[in-house]
């Protein structure tokens, strides 16, 4: 029977299917639908120019092209039937009225299906340009053809409403674009400024078809969004069924059918939303717990409650924020199952005057208004353990990518309350505050605060001062900054060293050209006593490096044409110095949590860092700078702007290291030991050959100093510093991995990583390369002009060389046209520089948008002509 049942699905879905591609209509659907897809991808979204293997603007337009075009596929299924009266004499054979609706819809959605799959030189494209994540860019085909199902249901049943196509076209238009319109919020907002309760708001726009193919396409799959599609199916057939036999059966028969079935439908998707049954097919894992995470929550031996606050029940409440908050809540659970027990998850709805709201005001989740005149919305999370408390005062959707990172940390500071040690190794004054001595004081000089860096980080963290002359490290220091500390001694490296090796947190601030030493310098230089209070110079880990595998030479600075920052130079001029680095998100690794979201970072005159392959390390840049960029000497050029140094600065398309992350095992860079010489104070130490660590290096130090990243503000309540860009975030953020658990150091940023169009990178690179070495070749050549034209004026006396002589005007007349042919050249160059780049995007939009086209044309006209024939 059951197979009996099958073969009348299989003979309706046949026929169907076939009839599909014996109509032109069906070819003019597949011609539109991939057109109108390529162009809305490549020529709207601009998928090429955004240089990232990225799918996401190729989604984001389908289901408004399932709008438009899948009630015009399914607008005859029912519809012609009726009209020709083949309804009856389908129905009089063995196959019931559910086998017809099943084969039908069967049918559409595999048209549909074949128009989807033929969008696969999207695909291809930007895998041949990049790497994109597989994982992703299956969720979002799932999730699209899941939508185009659930649209194809709806255009069955409206084809079932009248022999109209025209009814069903428009009906079938109509419920689509409502139950995509439902989840947005101006329509939300709208409904429930009529008066309509919350609740029902809420339910209502749960059921837009966006939000939950919006949650596919990222990459996870969550049962409840597969579990809604299906509902959206089974019911849209049902009421299909209801239409079609309803003048048999009676209406009100059916329609309390359909009333049972929803009921039965919603409490099933309630259900799998409950047990958040989700696959993170991701290729970074993005949206499951690290193993960072996991490591906390096995370690903890007391509960700890997270409590989170949101208005839920709120209709003001944005629809994304309340699908952000969704979002959330899952990641939370995720913690409550791995917590084995510790972790215990309490969600509250803070309503206007109630307890709720009175418990999250005392915990001090930060009240957000979203409207105007209308009441405030939280959206916040509290970590209780014991008498402790710990607040998140507001979730963002700025700061998704540090989600994870954030709920730990909240996690690990009510766990383990303790203040942990920093050490700090510097030879820069007053990095901690400075007290004037006798003399300075008589002069009426006050106490110079310490860096806003390390201030701020005393009131989380005990800041233990270390000499730079220390041939140890105390053992309670959980993680020691050295800074700019110069001439560091063979004890006072090996110390370093070991300390590392013993399982210490190391961030080395090197410099190979400190400002603010050079400033501390000439101010203790007293030129009436000769005393000079130091001589400014590089430093570097010297030994340390070079048993790591890490390169860095203090002889030389980092010039970026695309980071430079625009400086003073006096005379109320400002002029743009690439050696002073102003960097943005795209020199950040998006995959690290010390980096990720950080939009400005300033470094002043930097060094770079290189690694050699070293067997237990790895080496993992966090800032680098652009392919505009190149290595310089002259340090002193660096100081005053573009001018002085373009003769030196050529860059060479390579990326250099700024700053980066080295862990692994660390063998000791002295396996004899130091040099231990009688003046020591301590006993010669044993030496440990190896263990695990972790070291992040920065090529620069003054990035900290207060000079750099923030600007002090005198108020009543004293000075005030603000920060003007994220050097602070990134320092705080190194501290906090290194500083606090060392399981913070396994949990990673959860942004969309990088993926760049690697081809397209390579064809920019080779066009800079052409024209740099034309520039060159020019540049040479007006230089050799200049020369004959001094050497001529050099030949003449005194009072002749007022006067141009013959060959000096032909000389000049010779320059003048070098020089019009230089620009002209140059600039022709400039045009070619990026002609391969746009050729090539031409071609593939063209082959994007038209190619699969044309080939179903031929295939359909192929298709016809055969018929013909036959």
């Amino acid at each position: 029977m059951f197979k009996c049942k099958n073969c009348n699905i299989r003979t309706v879905f046949g026929r169907e299917f076939k009839s599909y591609f014996d109509s032109p209509v069906a070819y003019v659907f597949l011609v539109a639908f991939l057109v109108l897809a390529g162009f809305l991808t490549f020529g709207v979204a601009m998928l090429y120019e955004r240089r990232q293997a990225d799918l996401t603007p190729f989604f984001f337009w389908h289901p408004w092209v399932y709008l438009l075009l899948v009630p015009a596929a399914t607008m005859g299924s029912w519809a012609e039937e009726r009209r020709n009266g083949t309804i009856e004499l389908l129905l009089t054979l063995p196959v019931t009225l559910t086998q017809a609706l099943v084969g039908k819809f069967l049918a559409a959605w595999a048209f549909i299906g074949i128009g989807l799959a033929l969008t696969f030189p999207v695909v291809a494209t930007t895998a041949w340009l990049g790497s994109p994540d597989w994982g992703a860019v299956f969720c979002g085909y799932l999730g699209s053809f899941l939508l185009a199902g659930a649209a194809t249901a709806i255009g069955v049943f409206a084809s079932s409403l009248s022999r109209s196509q025209v009814i069903g076209f428009v009906a079938a238009l109509a419920i689509t674009f409502a139950m995509l319109l439902i989840g947005f919020d101006p329509v939300v907002n709208a409904v429930a400024g009529w008066g309509v309760p919350a609740a029902v708001v809420n339910a209502v726009a749960s059921c837009s078809l966006m939000s939950h193919f919006e949650s596919l396409r990222r990459g996870v799959i969550d049962f409840a969004d597969i579990g809604y599609y299906v509902a959206v199916m089974v019911f849209m057939l049902a009421a299909a069924h209801a239409a079609t036999d309803g003048q048999k059966n009676g209406r009100s028969k059916g329609a309390l059918g359909l009333l049972l079935l929803a009921a039965v439908l919603g409490a099933a998707n309630l259900i799998l939303a409950s047990m958040s049954l989700r696959i993170d097919l991701t290729a970074e894992g993005l949206y499951t717990l690290s193993k960072g995470s996991k490591a906390v929550l096995g370690k903890l031996d007391e509960n700890v409650t997270l409590k989170f606050y949101f208005s839920s029940s709120s209709a003001e409440t944005p629809m994304a924020i309340k699908t952000y908050a969704n979002q959330v809540q899952s990641l939370l659970k995720e913690y409550e199952l791995a917590g084995n027990g510790n972790i215990v998850l309490e969600a509250y709805d803070p309503k206007p005057d109630s307890d709720a709201e009175e418990w999250a005001q005392r915990y001090g989740v930060e009240p957000q208004n979203v409207t105007p005149f209308g009441q405030p919305m939280y959206f916040g999370l509290v970590a209780v353990c014991g008498d402790r408390e710990e607040t998140l005062a507001r979730f963002s959707q700025r700061t998704e990518s540090t989600l994870e990172y954030d709920v730990t940390r909240l996690v690990t500071r009510v766990a383990w309350p303790e203040r942990p040690v920093l050490g700090l190794m510097t030879s820069l004054q007053g990095v901690m505050g400075q007290q004037p001595n006798q003399m300075m004081m008589m002069q009426g000089q006050r106490p110079q605060p310490g860096w806003a860096a390390f201030t701020e980080l005393s009131k989380d963290y005990e800041v233990r001062e270390i000499s730079p002359t220390a041939e140890s490290i105390d053992s309670d220091v959980k993680a020691l900054v050295v800074l700019h500390a110069k001439d560091l001694s063979e004890k006072t490296l090996f110390a370093i060293d070991q300390f590392v090796i013993k399982g210490g947190r190391l961030i080395a601030c090197v410099d190979p050209f400190s400002v603010m030493d050079m400033l501390s310098s000439r101010q203790q230089q007293n030129p009436m006593m000769m005393q000079m209070g130091g001589q400014d110079g590089p430093s570097t880990l010297g030994k340390l490096f070079d048993a790591w595998g890490v390169s860095f030479d203090t002889s030389k600075l980092v010039a970026d044409l695309a980071a430079a920052t625009k400086l003073g130079v006096g005379n109320g001029r400002a002029e743009e110095n690439p050696a002073f680095l102003s960097l943005t998100s795209s020199n950040m690794d998006d995959g690290d949590i010390v980096v990720s979201g950080l939009t400005q970072v300033m470094l002043p005159f930097s060094g770079a860092l290189s690694f050699a392959k070293t067997d237990g390390l790895e080496f993992e840049p966090l800032m680098t700078t652009s392919a505009d960029s190149a290595c310089m000497i002259d340090r002193m050029g660096a100081q005053f702007g573009m001018g002085a140094m373009m003769k030196e600065l050529r860059p060479d398309g390579v990326k250099r290291t700024l700053a980066a992350r080295l862990s692994g095992t660390f063998k000791t860079a002295f396996p004899k030991g130091p040099d231990w010489t009688e003046g020591s104070t301590n006993a010669i130490p044993e030496v440990v050959a190896s263990g695990k660590g972790a070291v992040v290096i920065f090529a620069d130090s003054d990035f900290l100093a207060d000079n750099f990243c923030v600007q002090t503000m005198n108020t009543i309540f004293g000075p005030i510093a603000q920060p003007i860009n994220d050097n602070l975030v990134l320092f705080s953020n190194i501290i906090e991995q290194y500083a606090g658990r060392e399981e913070l150091i396994g949990v990673r940023s959860r942004g969309p990583s990088n993926r760049p169009f690697v081809k397209v990178n390579e064809l920019e690179a080779k066009a800079m390369a052409k024209w740099q070495r034309k520039q060159s070749e020019l540049e040479a050549a007006l230089q050799e002009t200049q020369q004959r034209l001094s050497a001529l004026q050099k030949q003449k006396s005194g009072n002749d060389r007022m006067i141009l002589s013959r060959e000096q005007q032909e000389e000049i007349d010779q320059f003048r046209k070098v020089q019009a042919d230089t620009r002209r050249q140059l600039k022709n160059v400039r045009k070619e520089l990026t002609a391969d780049i746009d050729s090539l995007g031409l071609m593939l939009k063209v082959l994007n948008i038209l190619a699969i086209p044309a080939l179903v044309v031929f295939f359909g006209i192929f298709r016809g002509l055969k018929r013909r024939k036959h």
